[in-house]
């Protein structure tokens, strides 16, 4: 009797998955036309069914807090058993996720970290990874902390490099290895761009090989990382999703629909989900509801963002304290043709920017003291402006040079934003 009732729940947890990704197929087909901006202003605010039964015309999606629910006289359950597995809340935010990265399903989690920490786990140590030499310092600590203990090893090398990416790949192939592409849209925070689109392409040619791209710095309302072929697409949902530097959470998209001949990253996909569920790496109730208000104003945010980047890199770009500037917004940018080709607003390069000083880590530092509008703080993509030297927080193995500031441009007056940094680098 219990091992038949345990067969009996383990179906209806493989059934709620795939009933989902259908009903997102099925919710969103006359809503796939619009555009991304409509998309977005009414993100979680169409005509839902709660789940229960209960059809509702809620503007505001409701919270669901509960972590439980009641089963029927026949000990079946309607849909939802436990919220470690399944919650409506979180069903809602997985839905309009996937839908607004021309996906067909999403994995939701408690943070950026999160999410990858469930996909390394889901890959296993029949796989090796490979970064970008200059990579988000968070996912290579991951690494080598703690899946390298696994045996789960990683390789980074320069991803603008396609012979590069080439030559590594066929090495790991000899091993007999799966390969996981992690790339970054623009890297963190030396904002280099791979190329999406040639790397996808390149990955094609082999077997067990996928290309997860995080586009934390993007946000749907740029770039849609799927559109270009990569498998999936990882976001920190703390930043320009959530946007008011407010609450946690993470995620990863895929398109079944577009990967039926890589039955390799459907695998992946499927452990993720089993790897989101078994061990609870899911966001709350509040959280998710918090990030589907979040994601009602991306746009309108994102567009300020990025016009005020703009012009506060091209106000920096001949400034006689800096060294370097990157932004791939700016024509002398070495990437910029290649981030014009894969955004889908030309007039989007993203509201993140990082300087290298002359004088060093000691001016660095310096400047970012004297600062007043600007916040210095870690995180980014919030209403409000941070600076924040990197090398100061990140690993002593980190190769992020000592003598750049991270901006995260937020939505003041873009004035007051270029007079407090031209104070502080002229005192």
């Amino acid at each position: 009797m219990y091992k038949r009732k345990k067969k009996q729940l383990k179906m209806m947890l493989i059934n709620h998955n795939k009933k989902f990704v259908k009903h997102i197929i099925e919710r969103y087909a006359s809503f796939s036309t619009v555009n991304i901006q409509t998309k977005l202003a009414q993100a979680g605010c169409k005509k839902t069914d709660d789940n229960n039964n209960n059809n509702n015309t809620d503007l505001t999606p409701p919270i669901h807090f509960s972590t439980t629910f009641e089963r029927e006289k026949d000990l079946s359950y309607l849909s939802h058993i436990y919220s470690r597995t399944s919650n409506p809340t979180r069903d809602l935010l997985e839905e309009t996720i996937a839908d607004l990265e021309n996906g067909t399903d999403c994995c939701s989690f408690a943070s950026g970290s999160a999410a990858t920490s469930s996909l390394l786990t889901a890959v296993g140590n029949n796989s090796h990874v490979i970064i970008g030499n200059d990579v988000y310092h968070g996912t290579r600590s991951l690494l080598e902390n703690v899946f390298n203990n696994w045996g789960l090893f990683h390789t980074e090398i320069d991803l603008t490099n396609i012979d590069i990416i080439k030559n590594e790949v066929e090495t790991i192939k000899t091993q007999g290895k799966n390969v996981i592409l992690i790339s970054e849209i623009p890297t963190n925070p030396s904002l280099n761009v791979p190329d999406l689109i040639e790397i996808s392409n390149l990955l094609r040619n082999y077997e067990n090989c996928i290309h997860i791209c995080d586009s934390t710095w993007m946000s749907p309302a740029i770039c849609n990382p799927l559109n270009l072929g990569v498998d999936m697409v990882l976001h920190s949902t703390t930043k320009y999703m959530g946007g008011h530097s407010d609450l946690l959470g993470g995620c990863i998209a895929y398109n079944k629909q577009g990967n039926d001949t890589n039955k390799y990253s459907q695998q992946v996909f499927d452990q993720i989900r089993i790897v989101q569920q078994q061990s609870g790496n899911v966001p709350s109730p509040f959280d998710s509801w918090l990030l589907l208000r979040g994601l009602r104003s991306l746009d309108a945010r994102i567009a300020r963002h990025c016009e005020n980047a703009f012009k506060i890199a091209e106000y920096l770009e001949n400034h006689n304290a800096i060294y370097k500037i990157n932004y791939p917004g700016l024509v002398s940018h070495p990437q910029h043709d290649i981030m014009s080709k894969m955004i889908s607003n030309n007039n989007r390069y993203g509201g993140m920017l990082s300087i290298e000083l002359k004088g060093g880590m000691e001016k660095a530092i310096d400047v970012s003291s004297k600062v007043q509008i600007f916040k210095r703080a870690t995180s980014l993509g919030g209403t409000e402006s941070l600076i924040e030297h990197r090398k100061s927080i990140e690993p002593e193995n980190s190769p992020t040079p000592d003598s750049l500031l991270r901006l995260s441009i937020g939505l003041e007056n873009v004035d007051d934003l270029i007079k407090d940094l031209d104070h502080a680098l002229r005192s």
